[in-house]
């Protein structure tokens, strides 16, 4: 017995420092991400396995009941889909980041250790656009973006959840930490002008909003004044640097709808996977359950009432939407899953703030999980792989700091 408190132990210690490795991987090491995931996973069990029954409150046991049902709808979609051309891959990423969330809601890390995940995020993040740099100086990509996280709209997605933890640890420093303050200042100021450099308005407009948000929340001229200084010099750069990363693109099209009052040709695709998805889910035959999970790409245009339909070259593989897009793969329960969890975390922020308990920076870090991929994702990348991941770390960090025993271990001692 002495002998498996010990592993016990050693489990629980351990777990701590693969998060850690994990989300600083999560951005460049593909194969790495997949194996420390899974090796949190198992030392979570082994650590938690046997032990005292924990105590839970009424919100953790609604949010975790919430992602039951995510991977509840993923799963029997699957399962009635089934065979399938994507296999198995939208339900493993469903597992994915629904598995990490539910071992790590309740975990009382402590404010110190919680400040270590956010540095190991962040640091990640960083690793990662040097590397992505590289890769356009070298010739691989022309866009900057995160190696492991995907195209330029899901890195920019991911990065925008940095830039808001960032953000965060700045402001709620004391002149005593110095050199922290000058880490997160600078991460901050980086990380934003990267987001501009790789000029996916979605990502763009969604992280201006989460910033606001928590500006209005906390009313505070130090945050505004931060925030948009930051954005005057990242838009002067975009417009003034040389195109080494075809950054100007945002420009030229910001300009092009302005001259014209005409969309470009990436934006009339956007609104014709819309009407795709719209016609699939009516006339499909599968409002229930959806077509199955990253199933989308299968769809048959030939079979839908769609007129003057076009789609040049290999077919769009999601509904440059996230809602419209669950609802074609999972159907009416899927979208009613991700939907219920989305309100859920609404409902608790929201709650946090009328208490003012929403002085931490993971409530910051949760408010950008949220908002960022659910506004960009309306205009392009679905719930799915690496940011999803990250938005399911941060939002479970925060539920992780609400219960009775992120109180125990003092967690989220300084406020904003």
């Amino acid at each position: 017995m002495l002998e498996y408190n010990r592993i016990r132990a050693a489990a629980q210690n351990a777990e701590f420092y693969v998060l850690c490795a994990l989300v600083f991987v999560l951005p460049t090491l593909e194969t790495f991400k997949t194996i420390l995931a899974l090796v949190f996973v198992v030392t979570w069990l082994v650590g938690h396995y046997g032990g005292a029954r924990e105590e839970v409150y009424s919100g953790a046991k609604l949010v975790g009941y919430s992602v039951l049902f995510l991977i509840f709808a993923a799963a029997v979609s699957t399962a009635i889909n089934w065979p399938m051309q994507s296999g198995l891959k939208g339900l493993k990423d469903t597992l994915f980041y629904s598995g990490v969330f539910l071992c790590l809601y309740r975990n009382g890390y402590s404010a110190k250790q919680k400040n270590i995940i956010a540095f190991c995020i962040v640091a990640g993040v960083l690793a990662g656009l040097l590397w992505g740099l590289v890769d356009v100086h070298s010739g691989k990509k022309v866009w900057l973006e995160l190696r492991s996280v995907g195209i330029v709209t899901q890195s920019s997605i991911y990065l925008g959840m940095a830039i808001i933890i960032a953000f965060a640890m700045m402001v709620q420093g004391t002149a005593k930490e110095i050199a922290p303050q000058i880490f997160w200042a600078v991460s901050f100021g980086i990380m934003t002008i990267a987001l501009f450099f790789m000029a996916s308005r979605g990502a763009i407009v969604a992280t201006f909003a989460a910033l606001l948000l928590i500006v209005f929340c906390f009313r505070s001229w130090k945050f505004l004044l931060s925030a948009v200084l930051v954005m005057i010099v990242a838009l002067a750069l975009l417009v003034s640097s040389p195109d080494w990363m075809q950054q100007q693109r945002i420009v030229t099209k910001i300009q092009h709808y302005a001259q014209t009052w005409e969309i470009d040709a990436n934006d009339n695709l956007r609104f014709t996977m819309w009407r795709i998805a719209a016609e699939q889910f009516m006339y499909g035959g599968a409002m229930m359950f959806g077509i199955g999970p990253r199933n989308f790409p299968c769809i048959d245009i030939s079979k839908l009432p769609l007129r003057d339909v076009t789609i040049q070259g290999k077919m769009c593989d999601h509904a440059h939407n996230l809602f419209l897009n669950k609802l074609v793969e999972e159907g009416i329960v899927g979208f009613i899953a991700m939907s219920l969890f989305f309100a859920v975390v609404v409902a608790a922020l929201v709650a946090d703030f009328r208490k003012k308990r929403h002085g931490g920076w993971t409530w910051c870090a949760a408010v950008g999980a949220v908002v960022i991929p659910v506004i960009a994702g309306s205009f392009n990348t679905p719930w799915k792989q690496e940011h999803a991941l990250l938005a399911m770390i941060l939002i479970a960090l925060f539920y992780a700091s609400r219960g009775p025993k992120a109180s125990a271990n003092h967690a989220e001692t300084r406020h904003i």
